[in-house]
């Protein structure tokens, strides 16, 4: 119901956007703790890396978080029980890049690029795995809103990565 009335807001064009410095591993550490129970129920493992714990995005919290939640509940559904799924954040010089892996099935190639449209379910989505096909076009919305961009690197077998980047901020 939530990702319904953020597509819907999206839609009617009521952003409410409050984009400011905002350090990503404290962002991302909350988001793992309210998933915390989900990823336990399956015995998986959520490892967040990162080489620059103090990286800043110039976003809007709530957002960040939603594309978090977003990202990493689709892994924690499609990554097997007892598996590690691994959140990278790096600062680069104009922007930060999360980057999100998971040891699943993967997603054929010629299904890539529908990964990010509204109501797209996967032909390895099973009854199991349920899901309505907004989470990831959400997730899109909000990236690119924020000034970044998303994609997808999948193969069979090896799992799949999700990538986003947002506008690199200093603090003053």
């Amino acid at each position: 119901i939530d990702d319904l009335l953020a597509m819907w807001r999206k839609q009617q064009q009521q952003p409410e956007i409050a984009p400011g410095p905002l350090r990503c591993l404290a962002a991302a550490e909350s988001v793992a703790q309210t998933l915390s129970p989900l990823l336990d129920a399956r015995r998986q493992r959520l490892m967040i890396q990162t080489a620059q714990p103090d990286a800043v995005a110039l976003a809007d919290q709530r957002r960040l978080e939603q594309v978090l939640i977003n990202l990493l509940a689709n892994a924690q559904k499609y990554a097997p029980a007892g598996s590690t799924i691994t959140l990278t954040i790096t600062a680069q010089q104009n922007d930060v890049l999360f980057a999100l892996h998971d040891e699943g099935a993967g997603v054929p190639f010629e299904e890539q690029g529908h990964l990010f449209d509204l109501l797209y379910r996967g032909s390895n989505c099973s009854n199991a795995a349920r899901g309505s096909g907004i989470g990831l076009a959400l997730a899109q919305a909000l990236v690119i809103e924020e000034g970044g961009r998303i994609w997808v690197e999948s193969a069979p077998g090896r799992g799949s990565t999700f990538y986003f980047t947002l506008p690199a901020a200093g603090l003053d």
